[in-house]
């Protein structure tokens, strides 16, 4: 009989994900398996090997589109904007460190990044996003082109997200209401 798992797969990359952006994909899975207080062959038990271990730590989980998407209610569609740019920010703050990671690994390609552009829902997201501001644009809370706003939108949450994971500082509150003015200039009804 096997015995019970004492740390879950998600604690191990956890770990793993915090060892390999400190410190690299070089970093040995003895290092890591002595980090997390395992063997080493349980490391390659649960994973494989390096490079899938490597590549399951650093593709980081998919967003959960709908509590991203979600319009407090009583909420302005300009103040819905803010809210939403700033839930945007943060999950490209989290998510960018991991896929520059991702992305220096020896063994990445293209199959790679698509794998991982799928499984973090990248279309998805910019479709609901066209979704949500088409619904705006139907209410007459919004005008212009859903599919442009979705784009620009992102564009400016994925930049903002980028410059505060490697500044490690978060986007002021004015930057965000500034950004999102020049953007409503275009888009109010």
């Amino acid at each position: 009989m096997p015995r019970p798992k004492t740390i879950s797969d998600e604690d191990i990359l956890a770990v793993a994900r915090r060892c390999f952006q400190e410190h690299g994909h070089s970093m040995s899975t003895r290092d890591i398996a002595k980090e997390i207080g395992i063997s080493q062959s349980v490391l390659y038990q649960r994973f494989g090997g390096k490079e899938q271990m490597f590549l399951r730590a650093m593709i980081p989980e998919a967003p959960d589109l709908s509590a991203l998407l979600d319009r407090p209610p009583g909420v302005s569609a300009r103040a819905y904007l803010q809210v939403l740019t700033r839930r945007l920010i943060k999950h490209f703050e989290v998510l960018m460190p991991a896929v520059m990671h991702l992305m220096t690994y020896p063994g990445f390609d293209l199959a790679t990044l698509g794998e991982a552009h799928e499984h973090l829902l990248a279309r998805q997201l910019h479709d609901a996003l066209t979704a949500l501001f088409d619904a705006l644009i139907d209410s007459g809370e919004m005008s212009g082109t859903s599919e442009g706003m979705a784009t620009v939108v992102l564009g400016l949450a994925h930049t903002m997200g980028m410059h505060a994971s490697m500044n490690r500082v978060p986007p002021r509150d004015e930057q965000v209401e500034t950004a999102i003015d020049v953007l409503w200039n275009g888009a109010a009804p």
